[in-house]
């Protein structure tokens, strides 16, 4: 998607052009070729990977809550009472430098501005309409490569309200104060991060490079792939990326059944189960399994929590 969001702006670029600057017009051509062929490996590469996980995705479909997430993620700064009434003036103020645009649509600068802040809007279109034709595609965090543009735009349409600037010192002041809220609700958060981080990693040190490890989920299965760079790593079921993890890694297999269980132990191999608490993906046999083994304790990777038991 941020190879969309530049395709949009390439196209708004091009119809500004058209429109104002007809003698620019081979030299764009050039840079579009250019940034073609620059893109052309990594493009390949997303091919592959799409045509693994083809049949497979984890998006869920769109509905009018989608939508609606999609609409506030670029605005709210968090969901506390102040940072949603925030969004709402930031939207109001969005909607606001549009009728600046039209007062001035004859100066180019307010028209490229305004195509910078369409960015956006356009990138959340295709991404839509692509997720109702096809299938599901976009998620919100997509619109991230897109900010940049949009709130440059945007602040260079404000600093243009001429004598209304008690405007743009009413947005200044609530962009430092939010920004500073912000920065202070997400330091709190690193540090209780790396707090749990730093107790989940003692324990996958400890874990041994020929242990066996069966997951419920990704989120837990690619931290001990990294840190036991020579162990085994097995899905209950299989997940909608694994084809791309193994690409990434080589000791990710494919998924392991109950009945395997007691032939790896057996051999005295020493097996980690590291399950969700309200995974769902667990049937009976599995669940009586995760009985048998022992309670390692609750761990927390970001926003992943998940337990750990183990079979030796």
């Amino acid at each position: 998607f941020a190879a969309i969001a530049a395709a949009a702006l390439l196209a708004l670029y091009l119809i500004f052009i058209l429109v104002f600057e007809r003698k620019q017009i081979i030299p764009f051509m050039v840079m579009c070729v250019v940034d073609a062929v620059l893109y052309f490996p990594w493009i390949m590469v997303a091919f592959g990977q799409i045509q693994e996980v083809s049949q497979d995705y984890w998006i869920a479909p769109i509905d009018r809550y989608a939508l609606k997430r999609y609409f506030w993620y670029a605005f709210r700064i968090d969901d506390s009472q102040v940072g949603k009434i925030a969004g709402i003036f930031l939207v109001v103020a969005s909607v606001l430098t549009v009728g600046i645009v039209i007062k001035n649509r004859k100066k180019k600068e307010y028209l490229l501005a305004f195509s910078a802040m369409a960015m956006m809007p356009l990138t959340v279109v295709v991404g839509v309409v692509a997720s109702f034709l096809l299938r599901p595609v976009f998620v919100e965090r997509y619109m991230i490569p897109t900010f940049a543009c949009f709130w440059l735009g945007f602040t260079f349409l404000v600093s243009k309200c001429g004598k209304k600037r008690y405007l743009v010192t009413i947005i200044s002041a609530l962009f430092l104060t939010l920004g500073i809220i912000q920065y202070g609700s997400n330091l709190s958060n690193v540090r209780e991060n790396r707090a749990e981080m730093s107790v989940a990693k003692e324990l996958f040190v400890s874990m041994g490079n020929d242990d066996i490890f069966v997951h419920t989920n990704l989120n837990t299965e690619i931290p001990v792939a990294f840190y036991c760079g020579e162990s085994t790593q097995y899905m209950v079921e299989e997940s909608s990326t694994l084809k791309i993890d193994q690409i990434v890694f080589n000791n990710i297999e494919n998924t392991m059944t109950p009945d395997e269980i007691d032939g790896l132990l057996a051999e005295g191999k020493k097996i980690w189960f590291l399950v969700y608490p309200d995974t769902t993906v667990l049937d009976e046999e599995w669940h009586q399994l995760v009985s048998q083994g022992r309670y390692m304790g609750d761990y927390v990777l970001d926003w992943c929590q998940f337990q750990v038991y183990l079979w030796n």
